[in-house]
Parts: C-alpha cells; structure tokens; sequence
C-alpha cells in the first residue's frame, strides 16, 4: 500500500505504509503539520504572488528526493559506522529510514518569516531543530521512541532509540558516514535541488531549469582520496558535467533574481524594523503600548528562556494576526506605522543600490540630521542592506573545512581519476569564490524624494 502526495514537481510522492510507517507518522505530528503554516520563502510572497507554498512540502519533497538519490548509489547490504557509543551496523534499508527522517525534519525548528525573524529575535532554527527533535516532550520525539510493535517490524527499537541523537549528528554535520551528510547539506544536496525547483516553479519564473533526473542517475559513491580517502558522492564525468553546470548556475541565478530581489529584501528589512521597535518598547518598559499583548513574542524580546512548547506556538500565522492587530491598535505610533507599511504592502523603496560604498560621511551625516530634524530615530525608516553570494565555494561542506578540499563537487571519469568539479569546468571555474556583493539603501515611502535628493538622486 502507497501513501500518495501530488506535487507540482514530482508529480506523484510515494511513500509505502508499512516501510515508511515512521515517516508518515512523523508528518502527522503538531510540530510537522506546523511547517504548514510556515512560508518556505519568507516574504517573497510580497514580490512573487504565487510563492505561498510551506516549509512543509519542502519537506516532504526533500525527504523523498533524499530517498530517491539514496536508492542511486550501490551501497552493501549492510553498513557499518562509529560514534562515541561505539559501532552500529544498520541494513541499507534502515540507513535509507534514517536518512530520510533527517530530510523531512531538517527544517522542524524554522520560525515564523524565516531569516528575518533569526535575525532580529537572535534565534536560530537549526538549534530549535535539535530541541525539537530531542525534547522528550514533543510528539517528535514520542513518535520515534514509541514502544509500538508495528514500528519494530519495520525497524526496532533498539536501533530506533539511537535514531534523535543520530539524527541531530546529520543535521550537525558530525555523522560518521560522509555521503550520509552530504545528501542533507553540501552543494549537491537534495535540500538544494528541490528548493531550486520548488521556489522557482512556485514563483513563476524560470531560472531553476537543471536536469535533475540526468544528475540522480549518475551519482554513484566512492573513495574521494583528495579528502582523506573518506566515501563521498561523485558524479559520472563524462555525462554528468552539464547537468551539473546548468545546476549551479539555476542556483546563481535564482539567488540574484529570486532570494535577493530589491522588494523582498525590503520587505524583510521592513519585518525587521518591526521586531526592532518592538525589542525597544520592551527594553524601554513601554510593554503596555504594544496592545494586543502576545507573551511568547514579548518573551523572546526578553531574552527568557522559552521552552519548546512555547516556541512551537510561533508560525506566519501568528504573527500576521498581531502585525495586522498592532497596525490597528497599537498606542505606538511608529510601531503602528510599520506594521500598517507591511500590512497594506507598502515596503521601503530603494533609494540607491552599488557593489561598492554607497556614499561619503558627509551624506550620511546629512541623512542623519534629516531624521533628526523630524525627531525621528532614522534606523525605522531608512535602512542600509549589505548581502554576499558565493555560487560555488570551497568550503561549504557544513560550514567545516575538514581538509584542504572539503566541500567540493567530484567527478569521476571511465579511467577512475577524480575531478573538482570547478577544475573540469571553466564556467565554474569562473563562479567559484567569486563573492557577489551588493550594498542597498532603503527609506520609508513617504521620504524617498527628499532621500533621493540629499544622496545626490
């Protein structure tokens, strides 16, 4: 029996009922079916009206593709790997269950607007992905570390209870099966490919055109010597290399065109704001202004130390509800101003945008005493975004440079030789370290002539 999911990009997801009991289980959690009201994009929904679609089925189609690449490579029957309990020996198909738990709650912990909440509220998902998972209190947890007969015959207990701390090694980069990680983060991973795909399709553009089939179907698994002779995804290279160009350009340019356009940075600089002022009505002991109260936010501004329970509360949902509730009630006027900005979508404008320095002291000073005049704190209404890029890198393998060549994409040609991936091509020989930075100035709408003006607009 198959449990079937339609979806726009693989058109069928299958999972079966008794294999992937543990996964369909999982997604019928609280803690899963929150992910449903958690945008993948943030707020690019502002730019691109149709990029509405969840965290949630990112999840599912990460999980799935994870399973799919997975079944590419020619594993053993049996695999063998150490953590500081000792040796663990799991059947193929049990590391296959293991690895596409870890894909569906890879993004468990995200709050609400994405990375714009991180920033402000200093939280970070990735820690709350590890409490979650680990939080003897969550369905999560309760769900793998059931004592069920039905889970045992799919795979047991005593293999099963290992699987949270498993689980968060993965996500933490320290799993002792390399390939393992690098399906879930690397730069050809399968949270990676189905995001390109997803956002792309669901924002309506096109610049997310790779040929995923032809990839999956020749990545294998072997010794990459370069890395401490450790086994790692390589790719065929006589038949994969273009696949794999077109894929890291998909991914260049749905950064430049898509994560990083000039509405949604606004529009995320503008949330931003928002949390700012709210901190700041906080730590001024101005709490009664903010009206209608919502204590788990107010907690965070606090620095207290909330429990998971309280941080599962948070999704879009809550917070649009309270932005539209303070843009109408709050007793704050700038509060109250911003939150009318983003309800009625009214973003800051873009002023200015360069590679380099946008202006001299001498303007910023001007733009300082504009603000000052009208006894207003500038940092609400006119807002300076910095953002970098790095197409391919050298070092991306989980942030951790564990040899002089982690992070890289191999390839592999008839004769057995490996190649960098960057070394077989000049396009992304062309692409790789090359930092795409970018300095943007935004303002409130109802400055932006006066600011044009004063920056020499």
């Amino acid at each position: 029996m198959k449990k079937v999911f339609r979806d726009p990009i693989y058109n069928l997801i299958t999972f079966d009922k008794e294999k992937d009991l543990l996964l369909l289980r999982l997604i019928d959690t609280p803690e899963f079916q929150r992910l449903r009201r958690i945008r993948q994009l943030g707020v690019s929904w502002i730019t691109y009206p149709t990029a509405e679609h969840t965290r949630f089925s990112h999840s599912i189609g990460t999980a799935f593709l994870a399973g799919k690449i997975f079944d590419k490579l020619e594993l053993e029957e049996q695999i063998t790997f150490n953590d500081e309990d000792g040796e663990h020996t799991l059947s193929r198909d049990q590391l296959k269950l293991l690895l596409q738990t870890t894909a569906l709650l890879h993004d468990i912990g995200h709050g609400p607007f994405s990375h714009a909440f991180e920033t402000v509220m200093d939280q970070n998902h990735e820690e709350w992905s590890v409490k979650i998972i680990t939080d003897k209190s969550t369905h999560i947890n309760q769900v793998i570390l059931a004592d069920d007969k039905e889970l045992d015959e799919v795979i047991p207990y005593k293999i099963r209870k290992n699987f949270p701390k498993w689980i968060c090694d993965i996500l933490n980069g320290v799993f002792d099966l390399h390939y393992i990680k690098e399906i879930i983060s690397s730069q050809l991973d399968a949270d990676r490919m189905d995001y390109l795909l997803r956002d792309a399709y669901m924002c309506g553009v096109k610049y997310a055109r790779f040929d995923l089939d032809w990839i999956i179907n020749n990545l294998n698994i072997g010794e990459i010597k370069h890395e401490n002779n450790r086994k790692g995804i390589i790719v065929n290279a006589e038949k994969g290399i273009y696949s794999l160009e077109s894929f890291i350009i998909s991914r260049y340019h749905m950064y430049e065109q898509v994560y990083f356009h000039k509405t949604t940075r606004a529009a995320e600089k503008l949330i931003q704001a928002i949390f700012m002022r709210l901190k700041y009505l906080v730590d001024n002991k101005e709490e009664e202004k903010i009206i209608p109260r919502e204590d788990t936010i107010l907690a965070l501004l606090n620095k207290d130390s909330i429990s998971v329970q309280e941080y599962l509360k948070l999704d879009d949902f809550l917070l649009i509800t309270y932005i539209k509730k303070w843009s109408e009630e709050s007793e704050d006027k700038i509060l109250r101003h911003l939150c009318s900005n983003f309800i009625n979508r009214n973003p800051h404008k873009l002023v200015s945008e360069s590679e380099d320095n946008l202006f001299t002291g001498e303007e910023w000073e001007s733009v300082i005493n504009f603000f000052r005049e009208k006894q207003l704190d500038y940092k609400y209404f006119y807002v300076i975004d910095y953002y970098t890029d790095v197409p391919y890198k050298n070092d991306y393998l989980f942030g951790k440079k564990t040899s002089e060549d982690a992070g890289h994409i191999w390839l592999k040609d008839n004769k057995g030789k490996l190649t960098e991936l960057a070394e077989a091509s000049d396009i992304i020989k062309s692409l790789r370290n090359n930092i795409k930075k970018k300095t943007r100035v935004y303002c409130d709408r109802k400055f932006y002539k006066e600011l044009k003006e004063i920056m020499g607009g």
